[in-house]
C-alpha cells in the first residue's frame, strides 16, 4: 500500500523500452534489416494486404481491429510505410499511386486525428526533402505547441475546444493539472510513485480521471515528454530523447525525417512511450534510426 506502491506501474516503460531496443538493434544488425525488406517488389502488396483487412474490421464505424483498439491499425500502417520508403524499385507512378491511396484511406478511416496527420507526414516526406535544421525546428514546436496551449488558452477558449473534440480538451487540461503537480521540481523530476496530476486542480468539466486518486496514480497525461520531465526531469528527458530520437545526421535521409517526425507527434500527442502496445512501436521506430545512422543504409 501507499505511495510505493505506483512504482513499478510508472517507471516500467523505461525497463521495456531499453530491451526492446537491444533486441531490435541486435536482430537489425543480424540480419540486414533493408536487404530483409528489399527481397523483392512482389512483397510490398503483404501488408497492403493486412491494411485493407484492418479497413474491413473498422467498417461501420467500429473502432476494433483484430481487437486491439486502437493501436493495431497504426502499426499496420507503419509496417506499409516502411515498406513503401525501402523498396526502391517502385517507380514514379506506382509511389504516386500508394501516396495517394494511403492518404485517402487514413482520411476515410481513420477515427483518430493522429493516423491522418501521419499520412500528411508521409506524403510530404515522399515527394520533398528536410534539412537537418527544419527538422529540428518542426520537432520542436510539435513538442512546445501542446503546453503553450495548455498555458494560454482561458477558460472560453477551453470551452471552445471541448466543442468541437473532448479528448483534445481533457489532454489540455491534463498538461494544466501536471503543471500544478510538477511545481518546482522541472530540472530533476519528482520521481516515480507520485500522482500525475495536481489532485486540487480545478477542472473545466467533471471527469473521474482529472479527480479520483487513483486514475491520479495510473493515467499518464499523455504527452511522453511532459511526463518524462515530470518524473525524471528536464536534463534527463533531454539527454534521453536527443540519444534514441534527435540525433539527426548531417544530411538526413527521406525515411529518417519521416520517423523523426512521427515519432514526435506520437510522443507529443499520443503517448507512445507510456502505451503498451504503442511504446514497441517507439522502440521500433528509434531502433531503426539507430542503425540508419550507424551506416546501415546510406542510401535511404
Amino acid at each position: 500500500g501507499g505511495w510505493s506502491e505506483y512504482i513499478l506501474s510508472q517507471s516500467n516503460h523505461f525497463f521495456q523500452f531499453f530491451v526492446f531496443f537491444y533486441f531490435m538493434v541486435l536482430v537489425f544488425r543480424s540480419y540486414d534489416f533493408y536487404r530483409l525488406l528489399k527481397v523483392g517488389v512482389k512483397f510490398w502488396y503483404l501488408p497492403v494486404v493486412v491494411l485493407i483487412f484492418s479497413i474491413f474490421s473498422n467498417y461501420g464505424g467500429g473502432y476494433s481491429s483484430f481487437g486491439l483498439y486502437p493501436f493495431a491499425d497504426l502499426n499496420i500502417f507503419f509496417i506499409f510505410l516502411m515498406v513503401l520508403f525501402v523498396s526502391k524499385e517502385l517507380n514514379f507512378y506506382l509511389k504516386l499511386l500508394l501516396s495517394t491511396l494511403v492518404l485517402f484511406l487514413m482520411l476515410y478511416i481513420s477515427s483518430r486525428g493522429t493516423m491522418i496527420i501521419f499520412s500528411i507526414v508521409l506524403v510530404y516526406f515522399i515527394w520533398l526533402n528536410i534539412t537537418r535544421i527544419q527538422l529540428y525546428i518542426v520537432s520542436l514546436i510539435i513538442i512546445l505547441a501542446p503546453m503553450v496551449l495548455a498555458i494560454c488558452l482561458d477558460y472560453n477558449q477551453l470551452d471552445e475546444v471541448y466543442a468541437v473534440d473532448a479528448n483534445t480538451g481533457i489532454r489540455i487540461e491534463f498538461l494544466r493539472a501536471g503543471m500544478l503537480q510538477i511545481d518546482m521540481d522541472f530540472l530533476t523530476g519528482q520521481g516515480f510513485g507520485g500522482p500525475y496530476r495536481d489532485f486540487d486542480y480545478e477542472s473545466y468539466i467533471s471527469h473521474p480521471i482529472l479527480s479520483d486518486e487513483i486514475d491520479l496514480n495510473i493515467i499518464s497525461n499523455h504527452n511522453s515528454f511532459f511526463d518524462t520531465i515530470l518524473r525524471l526531469g528536464l536534463v534527463f528527458a533531454f539527454i534521453f530523447f536527443y540519444y534514441f530520437v534527435y540525433n539527426i545526421s548531417r544530411k538526413p535521409s527521406k525515411l529518417e525525417g519521416f520517423l523523426v517526425i512521427s515519432v514526435t507527434i506520437g510522443l507529443s500527442v499520443d503517448a507512445w512511450f507510456e502505451n503498451q502496445l504503442q511504446l514497441v512501436l517507439f522502440a521500433f521506430c528509434a531502433s531503426v534510426l539507430f542503425y540508419i545512422r550507424g551506416g546501415g543504409d546510406n542510401e535511404l
